[in-house]
């Protein structure tokens, strides 16, 4: 649960967005849901989303089998406009910082890069936009962990 996180409209918004998308293909939104105590997937497809429960790392590790390169966003890392090469899958916060515990597992199976938009901090929502229009990506993961 994050405390700070009552903004439902922005993952209403995210699978709005996706019908519009044409590098990224699957958009998955990962957030702990407060009154049913689980955490919940969320996968979106060109607008149309299912929602299941999950465990947090293996949602994290379904993921992850479909990436060949991994870009987690982070406000200390790379500028994206200078990577030479995209990245299959980016994994990013949704309104906070992913966790080093989740970072760390991640690291475990795959080599990342971070990366960052600019030295401006985005939302979500333009995140996903700008991604898909520079064809960085296939698929975005956002990650809302119970903090």
């Amino acid at each position: 649960y994050n405390p700070y996180f009552n903004r439902i409209d922005i993952i209403k918004r995210i699978i709005y967005l996706s019908k519009f998308l044409e590098t990224i293909k699957k958009v998955n939104i990962l957030f702990f849901n407060q009154r049913k105590h689980s955490y919940y997937l969320v996968n979106v497809i060109k607008g149309n989303y299912s929602a299941s429960p999950t465990n947090y790392y293996e949602a994290i590790k379904r993921f992850m089998r479909e990436c060949k390169s991994i870009c987690i966003m982070d406000e200390n890392g790379e500028n994206i406009f200078r990577e030479e090469k995209s990245c299959d899958c980016i994994i990013s916060g949704l309104h906070s910082d992913i966790p080093s515990s989740t970072i760390d597992y991640i690291e475990k199976y795959f080599t990342i890069y971070r990366v960052k938009l600019s030295n401006v901090s985005y939302l979500a929502t333009q995140v996903l936009l700008i991604v898909d229009f520079l064809n960085k990506a296939q698929n975005i993961l956002y990650l809302l962990p119970k903090l």
